[in-house]
């Protein structure tokens, strides 16, 4: 299984499906499931994010709930260096100035908030959809890539012991 790793709290985004898009400069050929790993390395704007809207009200509608006793807030409570979720990855496109995306086979892509929030939608760049997410119960450590990266056996096989079969 093919793996994918995002910076927090973008991961976390994409593993309550808040967030169906993820915004990247490069595009894939991939389709197909994807495992979304939350990146190891908490950044400090990552903080900054966390506090503002539509990110902390989305976060606390799924549970997560930052540590006021401590700096690192936010930090403290998202998933790093592990697998998180299980995401279906439908298509890949370039984003151009329209907000409205039709497709041939009848799928049609509207962005708005709190979408728009969550992702860098400027002209030249991709978007990734996940259509289907499944979250995992127990997040499963693992050492993450850059670009998309195959897991090892034994962390994919942690994976699909907790999400079973997924249909294809």
């Amino acid at each position: 299984m093919k793996a994918l790793s995002l910076w927090e709290p973008w991961a976390s985004l994409v593993a309550i499906g808040a967030k169906k898009i993820e915004t990247r400069s490069w595009e894939t050929r991939h389709r197909g499931w994807l495992a979304i790993h939350a990146s190891k390395t908490w950044r400090y704007d990552s903080e900054e994010q966390c506090r503002r809207e539509p990110f902390a009200r989305t976060l606390r509608q799924h549970g997560y709930e930052p540590n006021t006793a401590i700096w690192r807030q936010w930090g403290s409570v998202l998933p790093l260096g592990c697998i998180i979720a299980v995401a279906y990855l439908d298509r890949c496109f370039e984003f151009t100035q329209n907000v409205t995306y039709e497709f041939p086979d009848g799928c049609r892509i509207v962005l708005a908030e709190p979408e728009l929030s969550f992702g860098d939608f400027a002209p030249g760049r991709f978007g990734w959809v996940f259509p289907h997410v499944y979250r995992l119960a127990t997040p499963v450590p693992c050492r993450g890539h850059q670009s998309l990266f195959d897991l090892p056996a034994d962390i994919e096989a942690q994976v699909r012991g907790q999400i079973g079969e997924v249909p294809s």
